[in-house]
């Protein structure tokens, strides 16, 4: 495993790479940093390039001076790409991670060989939507970035928190302050361009647990694309929780995608 820092729009980005072969990048999502990936990445190594990094302001990666955006984030996953010579890549996104994929995908089509989607909250497409999006800008403002975090992990992963390393645990919950600082303004402010979604000529394949609210959200995407939603043990956090079976899905999902180029 190689690590280091990308210059990449305007801000420092600390990544973990390993492996050789189709380059593949994860997306964190809130609370979530390289760290919750390490199992995954090492199962996935011997066929793939796996690159895994700390979003902006998050544990080793700069913190903005000022506030960031959905679409801000997307420009990181493309610059990060680009600085690193992955493009096309095979990329998930899971929880924000995702829904900065699809805006990723939306905007810079060519940089992507297949897309893997996992549980976007997207407020706006939900019935509930409004009252999680209150419930999570409450708990931004509560004062105490820990508490508040472990009350959403809590809530958002129910039985996957406990489930979660006490390594990881403490990472998500280190992390509060920039995901309450940082990602829920930028979440909850971010509007989904569906027609260009709709439009976008990136493979997209859909992931979800069999239940939960966020179920309704990949289903949504799902249907946005044209595909169905595929299964995946392990609630929001599969890839921590359920490694073996998130790295034999992605696997699968990976078999038809074709980048132009493998890494070496």
């Amino acid at each position: 495993m190689i690590s280091d820092y990308a210059a990449v729009n305007g801000v420092s980005l600390y990544f973990e790479r390993r492996g050789s072969g189709p380059a593949m990048l994860f997306i964190p999502g809130g609370g979530v940093d390289a760290s919750h990936f390490a199992q995954v990445a090492e199962l996935l190594a011997d066929e793939f390039t796996i690159v895994t990094y700390d979003r902006r302001g998050y544990f080793r990666s700069r913190r903005p001076e000022d506030g960031t955006t959905i679409a801000e984030q997307a420009d990181d996953v493309a610059g990060l790409l680009e600085a690193l010579d992955l493009a096309p890549a095979i990329v998930w996104g899971g929880s924000l991670g995702g829904v900065i994929l699809l805006d990723l995908i939306s905007r810079r089509a060519d940089l992507v060989a297949t897309a893997i989607v996992h549980e976007p909250p997207l407020f706006s497409v939900l019935p509930q939507g409004e009252a999680m999006a209150a419930e999570i800008t409450r708990q931004a403002r509560s004062g105490d970035a820990r508490k508040a975090m472990e009350e959403h992990a809590s809530q958002a992963l129910r039985d996957v928190f406990s489930r979660l390393t006490p390594g990881h645990r403490e990472r998500l919950i280190a992390n509060g302050e920039p995901f309450f600082g940082l990602d829920v303004p930028a979440l909850t402010a971010y509007q989904l361009d569906a027609a260009a979604l709709a439009r976008t000529s990136v493979p997209v394949a859909v992931v979800a647990g069999a239940e939960g609210p966020l179920r309704g959200t990949s289903q949504w995407v799902a249907d946005q694309v044209g595909t169905h939603v595929h299964d995946l043990a392990g609630g929001h956090m599969p890839y921590a929780v359920e490694p073996q079976a998130t790295a034999q899905l992605l696997r699968r999902l990976s078999a038809g995608s074709q980048p132009s180029r493998q890494l070496r």
